[in-house]
């Protein structure tokens, strides 16, 4: 009977701490302190210039660049199949923003990364007893006709190729956000500084290329594949 009852002292106890463990996780990203990014990530994060990306991102099974999207969806099933490309959709990991001028399809490693990186956010938000906040991608594979809209109403477009055609590159939006599962946008540069430490440990670890754009407010993103 004693046995019995310490038993179920100890089952109490473990549940009871394991409710404080769930109930912790749903503290707002403005509940904990998080550091300025440094000027060693700031100077990080800019080091991969626009070259770098493309070098990587020409090892891509896709060689060249679409023409566009008409034509893209015309050949899109041996498009994908040559150049191993997935379609991407908002999952319970990140969102998929409403895309203008790219199409939601990546390389098959590219796809890879983001599971990588959600993982990675995961686990950082658990460390800092967190709710999960996912981040919105904004721009994914172009097509050159995209390339050529995009030039006109955004400066910091290249006039030049960019990595965007070739599967392997996308950009993160730097601020915006979505709590958990919702559709609720979350602006916030915690949040961001969150998700650059998680990019440029994967850029020291040789996964990919990151640079931190200013003016479009958003992490453009090359897997090295």
């Amino acid at each position: 009977m004693t046995r019995l009852i310490i038993t179920s002292i100890v089952l109490s106890l473990l549940f009871s701490c394991c409710k404080h463990k769930e109930s912790s996780n749903t503290k707002s990203i403005d509940d904990v302190s998080i550091d300025y990014l440094t000027k060693t990530e700031l100077r990080n994060l800019r080091k991969n210039k626009n070259k770098t990306h493309l070098e990587a991102a020409h090892k891509s099974p896709l060689r060249e660049p679409i023409k566009d999207k008409d034509y893209f969806y015309e050949h899109q099933k041996d498009i994908c199949k040559k150049a191993d490309l997935e379609e991407i959709k908002t999952n319970k990991q990140y969102c998929v923003a409403r895309l203008i001028y790219s199409i939601p399809y990546l390389n098959e490693e590219a796809v890879e990364f983001l599971d990588l990186l959600s993982k990675r956010m995961e686990a950082s938000f658990a460390e800092k007893e967190v709710m999960y906040y996912r981040f919105v991608l904004t721009s994914v594979l172009r097509t050159e006709k995209d390339q050529r809209i995009l030039q006109k109403v955004n400066v910091n477009a290249t006039p030049s190729e960019t990595s965007h055609y070739f599967g392997t590159t996308f950009d993160i939006s730097q601020t915006r956000f979505l709590l958990g599962n919702s559709d609720e946008s979350v602006y916030s540069y915690r949040l961001r500084n969150v998700l650059a430490r998680e990019l440029l440990k994967l850029q020291e670890e040789g996964k990919c290329y990151v640079v931190l754009e200013s003016r479009e407010k958003c992490f453009h993103v090359t897997v090295i594949l």
